[in-house]
């Protein structure tokens, strides 16, 4: 047999310890990389999440501002034509109405997660569809408005002109 030397066990052992450092380094190195890049993953889909939720609360708060818009453009319509106007489409109107006031927390919650999201561009947006509607909740409402039919069919356009630049400005931030 071949008798090691102090130097040979040395060798060997220098030789597996580094290995063995390399190889520890090597690991925690790759599993760092790992958890950062599932740490970015999940920041990502969070956005996304926040993203598509404010796209929802959006919907919804256009949704119940064009069903106002639709009663108030039949009661509108009534007015001109001095047809009467039933007592529950009255009710259906205010309803309406009162629904589209309550709507206004979607789009303050919506507004809160585009600032969350550092998205000022599309929270300016939604700030300006909001603002649209408020002016044509403001202007036309139940009773003598004092606006023409094709008045407040106008208010539908610039609605539905607002909302389609905030979602295509939402679109270039989800798609980021």
């Amino acid at each position: 047999m071949m008798e090691m030397s102090y130097l040979e066990i040395l060798d060997t052992a220098i030789k597996i310890g580094l290995g063995a450092l390399i190889s520890g380094f090597t690991t925690w190195k790759v599993t760092k990389l790992q958890h950062k890049n599932e740490d970015e993953k999940e920041r990502n889909r969070r956005r996304i999440d926040n993203l598509e939720k404010v796209a929802a609360q959006t919907q919804l708060f256009c949704h119940d501002a064009m069903i106002y818009w639709s009663r108030i453009i039949d009661y509108t319509r009534r007015q001109e034509t001095s047809q009467a106007f039933s007592e529950s489409q009255l009710r259906d109107l205010k309803e309406a109405r009162t629904k589209l006031y309550s709507s206004y927390e979607n789009l303050t919650s919506a507004e809160s997660k585009l600032f969350l999201l550092g998205l000022k561009d599309a929270q300016e947006r939604l700030r300006i569809l909001g603002d649209a509607v408020s002016q044509f909740y403001a202007e036309v409402y139940i009773g003598e408005h004092g606006k023409s039919l094709d008045v407040v069919k106008r208010w539908r356009d610039d609605i539905l002109a607002n909302r389609e630049l905030f979602f295509n400005n939402l679109h270039k931030a989800y798609t980021k």
